[in-house]
């Protein structure tokens, strides 16, 4: 009893000295100070100059004894004042083995409180920073979401499916046969063929409906309230160049206005589409760029991954046409759903140090957290076997996104390589949407057939010339005056001239 009484009350008690010298701001560099002095005395515990410290060194007056607790610390360990030093009297090392152990603890858990207030402040200091940038992300998110429950209207998807050819598109799918496509994608192949093809319109400028001249977009002004009805956010104003009469062009949001209108640039093209694919029963989602484009997704059942669909371009599965064929930098893309949002930029780009650095809006983690979060609040509502389901889904996909495994032992298809195809050629170079392709340069895709085609006719082309010159040799040999030498090289092609040079 006397014995844990005397421990009880020794104000040299290591956890004493050490609850003493942790108050002070110098505390970690004091302690891991005697933690030096504590391990040498233990590894040469009878050399004379790790049992011996003269007080007149400053480094050690600095760093320890004038540390309060620091003088404490030292006697604990058996350090006692013998004139100008401190010399080591203790006959063993148990106070000194607890006093290390208990500093190294206080050291690594002042060390943690530290990177964690740190971090605190980063986040904080972040938060001011990012502040306007973090509110307008999350207003872009939510509404764009919210949005996607006009696709699930099932009065809007029957006015869509009594647009859509739908037999004429299965017939078509099943006249594709065996090429590696399950029969839904083949529809789907077809349905984005005929959306381009047969039913919307793209629109730079209007025509002029009084002299059929050529209209520039010259203003834009506030819409109508029959235009409003139809979530028209914009009215461009055309003017014709020739007669000066304007024409509206309302820019509509509705997808079933868009029924009606089927002319438009991306937004219009991208937002009927979704809704045509809704109607036909296709897994879709909404895929906004933040560098101004738009285009959707549709889930493939037999390849369980979601395919990119850009009905402006006629391309299924060409995810990288953006960033290697047009040239564009891309930071943001996500995918909009009814079941939640996906950020997928990595599906569409491969220059990942380039984009990360455009990617400076928000930080990357407050982004996720706040995806998981709008993502949480719309899987509540689901029943518990669909949120895991989902749940399970989205994972992967990040997974897969994150990893590249994704594209792995994917090539380039050649229209992911060459520069927009819709629009006029003023307005995709404005964008800096041409790619590498030299303006006036034709962006068509040529098939096989078609270059063999076109094989063929250079040899006929060839041949032909040949058979040309072969006949002005002739004449020349028979014939002593010029005029008819004459009359036969104007009747040569134009590039008769180079070929008879080159001979």
């Amino acid at each position: 009893f006397f014995f844990f009484f005397f421990e009880m009350t020794d104000e040299l008690l290591p956890a004493r000295v050490v609850a003493l010298l942790v108050k002070s701001s110098h505390f970690v560099v004091a302690a891991k100070t005697i933690i030096k002095y504590a391990v040498n005395l233990q590894q040469h515990p009878t050399e004379e100059k790790y049992r011996r410290i003269n007080l007149s060194n400053t480094v050690f007056q600095t760093k320890v004894y004038q540390v309060p607790g620091g003088e404490e610390c030292m006697r604990c360990i058996g350090f006692e004042k013998e004139g100008g030093a401190l010399v080591f009297k203790a006959s063993d090392f148990t106070r000194l083995s607890q006093l290390v152990m208990i500093l190294k603890a206080a050291v690594k858990a002042q060390e943690a409180k530290k990177k964690e207030d740190e971090k605190k402040r980063l986040e904080e200091t972040k938060r001011a920073a990012e502040g306007p940038a973090r509110t307008d992300m999350m207003r872009r998110l939510t509404s764009q979401l919210l949005r996607m429950k006009i696709y699930e209207n099932p009065l809007l998807q029957q006015a869509a499916r009594n647009k859509i050819p739908i037999s004429t598109l299965e017939e078509r799918a099943r006249e594709r046969g065996d090429n590696g496509s399950s029969f839904r994608e083949n529809i789907l192949l077809e349905l984005l063929s005929w959306f381009k093809k047969d039913f919307f319109t793209w629109v730079d400028n209007v025509k002029c409906t009084f002299c059929n001249g050529k209209m520039k977009v010259v203003a834009a002004v506030p819409p109508l309230e029959t235009e409003r009805i139809h979530e028209a956010g914009t009215v461009e104003m055309h003017q014709c160049t020739g007669c000066g009469k304007t024409i509206r062009f309302p820019r509509y949001n509705d997808p079933g206005k868009l029924l009606e209108t089927r002319s438009g640039r991306c937004g219009e093209w991208a937002n009927c589409f979704v809704l045509c694919c809704r109607a036909m029963g296709f897994e879709t989602r909404y895929v906004l760029d933040f560098t101004d484009h738009v285009w959707a997704e549709v889930y493939s059942d037999a390849q369980n991954r979601w395919l990119h669909c850009d009905p402006c371009e006629n391309a299924c599965d060409k995810p990288l046409m953006y960033e290697q064929g047009w040239g564009k930098k891309l930071n943001y893309v996500f995918a909009f759903g009814r079941n939640g949002i996906v950020d997928v930029i990595w599906r569409y780009s491969v220059n990942r140090g380039a984009t990360n650095l455009r990617r400076d809006k928000v930080s990357e983690d407050w982004l996720k957290n706040t995806i998981d979060v709008i993502n949480a609040q719309v899987w509540v509502q689901m029943p518990e076997i669909e949120r895991e389901r989902q749940q399970q889904r989205v994972q992967w996909e990040r997974d897969g996104l994150e990893t590249g495994t994704e594209r792995e032992s994917r090539e380039l298809h050649e229209q992911e390589l060459i520069g927009r195809q819709s629009g006029e050629e003023e307005w995709k170079r404005m964008r800096g949407e041409l790619g590498k392709q030299q303006s006036g340069s034709s962006n068509n895709i040529k098939s096989t057939d078609s270059k063999n085609m076109q094989t063929s006719s250079s040899s006929s082309s060839s041949f032909s010339l040949s058979s040309v010159l072969l006949t002005l040799v002739f004449v020349l040999k028979l014939s002593s005056t010029k005029w008819l030498l004459w009359l036969l090289l104007l009747t040569l092609r134009s590039n008769a001239s180079r070929v008879l040079k080159s001979l």
